[in-house]
């Protein structure tokens, strides 16, 4: 336990400093959290290394995240918004779909290929995107509440999607798949 109180250190201080540059260049805090984790994460400088013990303690930074966002909905206030919700959002999420979708398989991907592909397009981060609205007191104006439905339609959606994107695959697919990313990989 005490092993992680420096490194804890070095990220609060990190934060704290690199959050005030941001604040100055009127730039979201939630991009200086990003770029600390990026720069001292075990892909450039290393100080935080690729371990069990280091994923926790992301985890813990989600969760404290998403809970500081939670505060901020009540029940009443999702109902009144259950019209974007399912109008907008589900609109978003079906013409994004049907696009990707079309695009990929035009290329020629097979069409459950396609969907996967066309399924990750669908969707945006909510804790960034509500988050950012919070810092900028946008979440209650009108293209906050529209940005707001439709995020929580893409949380929503995602439940379908992985239940049943797996049942689309037979090993082939999955092994081409596989193939192609791999191939992207930099």
């Amino acid at each position: 336990m005490f092993d992680s109180l420096p490194l804890v250190l070095i990220l609060l201080v990190s934060s704290v400093l690199l959050v005030g540059l941001f604040r100055y260049l009127k730039l979201p805090a939630m991009i200086a959290y990003f770029v600390v984790g990026i720069i001292l994460g075990p892909h450039l400088i290393g100080v935080l290394p690729d371990s069990e013990s280091s994923r926790h303690f992301a985890e813990f930074g989600i969760v404290f995240l998403m809970f500081s966002i939670g505060l901020e909905f009540s029940l009443p206030k999702l109902y009144s918004m259950r019209n974007i919700l399912f109008g907008l959002g589900g609109a978003q999420v079906l013409i994004t779909l049907f696009a990707s979708i079309s695009l990929a398989w035009w290329f020629g991907l097979h069409l459950t290929s396609a969907f996967v592909i066309g399924s990750a397009f669908t969707m945006s981060s909510t804790a960034i995107v509500s988050k950012i609205l919070m810092e900028r007191v946008d979440l209650n104006s009108r293209h906050g509440r529209l940005a707001i439905g439709i995020l929580l339609f893409q949380d929503i959606a995602v439940i379908p999607k992985n239940k049943g994107t797996p049942r689309l695959f037979t090993r082939m697919e999955t092994s081409k798949i596989m193939n192609m990313v791999e191939g992207m990989e930099v």
